[in-house]
């Protein structure tokens, strides 16, 4: 679990796609019973499909340029939400404690998954260069 936490590619690329049925799972009976978790869940979904896609990162040669793809579009991600999040508190919409913990969990989530993109674009660049 701690390697999981540490954007460890070859933990996450072993055990994450795992939680792909599951995490669509609680995304649609979260829908059901009013949304609480939702972005968390879709977010891991994600997640998921990312660790799922960068299995091969040790032997395919190019995946660097997707893994860092992502890491950017994931990045933006980062910024949007704290963007908003920042624009609702200056305007002083009052902030709902679920949504806020769900938003809470969701950053840390993309914070890991932007850690991992990194990780692996820079072990499959460098395995990469050493091919040719």
């Amino acid at each position: 679990m701690l390697l999981i936490l540490r954007g460890d590619p070859e933990a996450i690329t072993r055990r994450l796609p795992l939680m792909m049925l599951p995490a669509i799972l609680v995304c649609f009976a979260s829908a059901q019973f009013g949304g609480v978790g939702i972005l968390t869940f879709a977010h891991l979904f994600g997640f998921a499909v990312l660790a799922a896609a960068m299995t091969e990162y040790r032997t395919e040669k190019g995946l660097w340029m997707l893994a860092l793809l992502f890491a950017v579009i994931w990045s933006a991600f980062i910024v949007l939400y704290m963007y908003g999040q920042l624009t609702d508190l200056r305007r002083g919409v009052a902030v709902n404690g679920l949504l806020a913990i769900d938003v809470f969990f969701t950053m840390f989530l993309m914070r890991l998954a932007v850690r991992f993109l990194w990780k692996t674009a820079r072990v499959n660049y460098l395995i990469s260069m050493s091919q040719d």
